[in-house]
């Protein structure tokens, strides 16, 4: 038997200084508390600048040799891991549907997003290493990114399922974007037979104390949020699985990383959350949890629901952005034919027909492009959950 100490920690590395306060003290505070930590394994997101890595890198090599960087997008995922124990593999996975690019405020789109997967072996048993960073919630009135997340949700959880056949555990970790009770928590943990390590641990906690985001002792948590989530949202997870053969538990859950010491601000503006996991060869145990096949085919149907409701609203949108296209078209043509008198007035019009042919191709490309990509990413996930869920019904 021998333990394992995992992190997972969400850093808010924006390199941009207006909306990511205080980030170069953060950084150097991290890099100064991992250096001197005891974990076993380090998961982080948010990493976007590579400078910042390479420092992490630089300093805390000594306490963890090994190290990943997962490349993707334009400007990176933003995940990296750092490991005592050798890395053996590594692998990543983009999710098919990531936000917009239009969306330049949100930014999701330039990172790539997806799933990496490292795998180590420690004392004889194989472990595959997850981490991953789900499309963010930016409005929780209107989420128009409720979609996406469903559907990195299932990519991911077949992605593992589909992965760590041949491993012993399973250990998956970062900022997930979504509380226990939606749906998209509910495929990923059922369908890829994960443990939620906050559910399995032995030491007794507050409940409020599991929360991740918008946290109200945090200091980067401002009032009008706190007046919103009182105790803050559990979005932050690490999740386990043990296949045959090998037995896990949970001996310690707690967050981490909150205030930076004799400071008053935090780390980030998440919590970290750290676990402490006891490994051992078990060759009568099963693997752990047993799939619930009437809970994971509710699950299933209530996300081909969501689908097809997806279908219908991209049909309407579809419609709108080509009506949007044809009536600028018809504004345009009819601009072209009338003259205008005048050289202030001249000006203004010329700048109008710009702005028209601009929003024409900003219409159609979302209307045809865009709305397209999506549509196939829907018809693609209902597709799959359809084969899961006739499988469940045969069985």
């Amino acid at each position: 038997m021998f333990s394992l100490r995992i992190l997972t920690l969400n850093c808010w590395g924006i390199p941009f200084p207006v909306i990511c306060k205080d980030k170069n003290f953060r950084i150097k505070s991290l890099v100064k508390a991992l250096s001197e930590s005891e974990y076993d394994i380090v998961l982080l997101q948010e990493i976007w600048c590579i400078s910042d890595f390479e420092l992490l890198q630089s300093v805390i090599s000594k306490k963890f040799p090994h190290s990943h960087y997962f490349h993707s997008g334009s400007i990176g995922s933003g995940m990296c891991v750092f490991t005592k124990h050798p890395i053996k593999d590594a692998l990543y996975f983009n999710y098919r549907l990531n936000g917009y690019a239009h969306k330049i405020q949100h930014g999701d789109w330039f990172a790539g997003k997806g799933v990496g997967l490292i795998k180590v072996e420690v004392s004889g048993i194989m472990i595959n290493i997850y981490t991953t960073h789900i499309h963010a919630e930016y409005s929780d009135i209107n989420d128009e990114y409720f979609t996406h997340r469903l559907i990195q949700s299932f990519q991911l959880s077949q992605f593992i399922k589909q992965t760590s056949e041949k491993c012993d555990v399973v250990f998956v970790g970062g900022d997930c974007n979504m509380e226990p009770k939606s749906l998209s928590y509910k495929i990923l943990t059922t369908n890829a037979m994960l443990n939620d390590a906050w559910l399995k641990k032995k030491n007794i906690m507050d409940d409020k104390l599991g929360n991740t985001c918008e946290c109200p002792d945090n200091s980067y948590t401002d009032s009008a949020t706190t007046l919103k989530f009182p105790h803050g949202k559990r979005i932050d997870y690490l999740l386990f699985r043990a296949n045959s053969g090998t037995k896990v538990t949970v001996d310690h859950y707690e967050r981490a990383f909150g205030k930076i010491p004799n400071d008053s601000r935090s780390y980030s503006d998440h919590e970290g959350v750290s676990a402490t996991f006891s490994l051992m060869s078990a060759p009568t145990a099963q693997a752990c949890p047993a799939r619930d096949a009437v809970l994971l085919s509710d699950h299933l149907q209530a996300m081909i629901n969501e689908m097809d409701k997806n279908a219908s609203k991209l049909s309407s949108d579809r419609i709108i952005w080509i009506l949007l296209a044809i009536s600028s078209t018809v504004i345009l043509f009819l601009r072209n034919c009338c003259s205008v008198g005048g050289t202030c007035i001249a000006f203004f019009m010329n700048l109008l027909m710009v702005f028209l042919v601009v929003f024409i191709a900003f219409c159609l490309w979302n209307g045809v492009v865009i709305n397209n990509i999506d549509s196939k990413a829907s018809a693609a996930t209902k597709e799959e959950a359809k084969y899961l869920l006739n499988s469940k019904k045969e069985n």
